[in-house]
């Protein structure tokens, strides 16, 4: 240690408010927590760079605003600033995880990290070809379908048919949506047909 009026041999005076110019400064508690303050006054404020002996963590707290930055004890090298995003930088990654979603009566919702594809849509018993419908669906999957499933829509349920719809020729752009009754033919309290479909 290079001292000046500031030291007394090896050891700073108490309250010196002379220029201290060191190579390098060593402070040590044998007993408590090491606390390094600078800016403040009896540690009442400015930033305390401390070593807890306890937890054996080295940390900084800044008083005024009560926060605390904990350095991890790993090896290698920790960088502050050069890790720091920009407020930028952070939402673009943030809406780059986000599901994306087509909100409308034939839509879907997708994951960006996992490729799963969630979709559904509805058809109106009108528009019926014969017994099945032809559905395509408001996106590709690109390589899998995992689940369809199917679900009547009705304004009367006092009918003895019930009424079931069978998914076929499933492709990735869409299937045919079979409608079979059960127990009879009348189909005139249907509304529609629903489905969802999940793959990727």
């Amino acid at each position: 240690m290079i001292s000046q009026k500031a030291c007394d041999e090896f050891y700073a005076k108490k309250n010196s408010e002379e220029t201290l110019k060191v190579g390098r400064l060593n402070v040590e508690s044998p007993t408590g927590d090491t606390i390094f303050n600078l800016g403040g006054t009896n540690g009442s404020s400015g930033s305390e760079f401390a070593y807890v002996r306890n937890s054996k963590r080295t940390q900084v707290h800044d008083t005024g605003s009560k926060t605390t930055v904990i350095f991890p004890q790993k090896n290698g090298t920790l960088a502050i600033q050069e890790d720091n995003y920009t407020k930028t930088e952070v939402d673009a990654k943030i809406n780059s995880a986000k599901w994306t979603v087509k909100k409308s009566a034939n839509g879907w919702l997708k994951d960006p990290n996992t490729g799963l594809i969630i979709q559904w849509g509805y058809r109106s018993k009108e528009r019926k070809e014969g017994n099945s419908y032809t559905i395509n669906f408001p996106t590709a999957f690109s390589s899998s379908v995992y689940s369809i499933t199917t679900s009547s829509k009705a304004h009367n349920t006092s009918a003895d048919t019930m009424f079931v719809g069978i998914a076929y020729d499933v492709t990735t752009r869409g299937f045919n949506y079979y409608v079979r009754g059960v127990g009879g033919s009348n189909d005139t309290f249907m509304d529609g047909y629903y489905w969802m479909a999940i793959g990727v």
